[in-house]
């Protein structure tokens, strides 16, 4: 099940930012030097989000290759809780979806 889970926020990824699931995947998955997995392209759609707009949709989602994480999880870490993350990752994906036109 979690796997469908995965395909489906690829699947989403990749409308958004105009590629297929199988090239955002093979992107987000390949190897890197150092910690830092998100690849280079998709840091530079990122480059116009907040620091924290970037960390959330990093977290939630996946994106560097690390386990997604909860709402929840990432409100934790931020000292707020899960709606707040909901609300910071829906404006960072409005931010995006504006910056395509």
């Amino acid at each position: 099940m979690e796997e469908n889970n995965e395909l489906k926020a690829y699947e989403k990824l990749a409308a958004l930012f105009g590629t297929t699931p199988e090239e955002l995947y093979e992107k987000a998955n390949k190897p890197t030097v150092g910690s830092q997995k998100v690849p280079e392209d998709l840091t530079e759609i990122l480059s116009d989000l907040s620091q924290k707009e970037r960390d959330v949709l990093v977290l939630l989602f996946g994106l560097d290759g690390s386990p997604k994480r909860t709402p929840e999880e990432i409100g934790a870490l931020y000292g707020v809780d899960k709606n707040d993350i909901l609300n910071i990752a829906k404006q960072a994906i409005t931010k995006l979806k504006n910056a395509e036109k």
